[in-house]
């Protein structure tokens, strides 16, 4: 291994000056000959261990590159469903919990609504009291009023009777007067 590295670098006194100041036509040459060297170095280079091993298998085309990367992307699976087993679960839990608030809010409207019908209810009842009692007390005070004014027409009936009546005696004089004047005169004619 020595040997061929002093093959292909030259001499150990040979400095990199002179390497860079040979003619361009033999580019090629240099170029295969770096090749050359580079794999060279590479062969120089300690085995490896298992795990490099591993990890370059990972980087190539082999099947054996391919299962760590499908046991990965199966354990990535098996965590993203039972992140999504906890989501389902957590809102499972939200869900019997909005349950239960839902229901502990219908009851308590349900609640309000009895007690609105029935404080609706002793209302109306109150009012439809108040009512058929204003409405006795009316029919009462118009009964009353009824009365009176019935009083006070028959009242009116006696007085335009005892009015009438007054009116036939006054009529009555009047005339006995005038038959008197009439008279009176007739023998104050005849006297004379």
């Amino acid at each position: 291994m020595h040997s061929s590295y002093q093959q292909n670098f030259g001499p150990a006194s040979s400095s990199p000056q002179q390497s860079l100041s040979r003619p361009k036509n033999h580019s090629r040459s240099q170029s295969q000959s770096y090749e050359s060297r580079t794999m060279d170095l590479t062969d120089m280079h300690p085995p490896q261990s298992p795990d490099s091993f591993h990890s370059s298998s990972v980087q190539g085309h082999s099947s054996f590159g391919q299962k760590p990367r499908e046991v990965e992307i199966k354990e990535e699976k098996a965590k993203l469903e039972k992140n999504i087993v906890k989501l389902e679960v957590k809102m499972e839990k939200k869900e019997d919990e909005w349950k239960l608030e839902r229901e502990k809010l219908e009851m308590k409207i349900d609640k309000k609504e009895e007690e609105w019908k029935l404080e609706r209810e002793k209302l109306e009842k109150e009012r439809k009291e108040e009512r058929e009692k204003l409405e006795k007390e009316r029919k009462e005070e118009r009964e009353k009023l009824e009365m009176k004014i019935d009083k006070k027409e028959d009242k009116l009936e006696k007085k335009e009777e005892e009015l009438k009546a007054e009116r036939a005696e006054w009529k009555a004089e009047r005339e006995r007067l005038e038959r008197q004047i009439d008279a009176f005169k007739n023998g104050h004619t005849q006297s004379g």
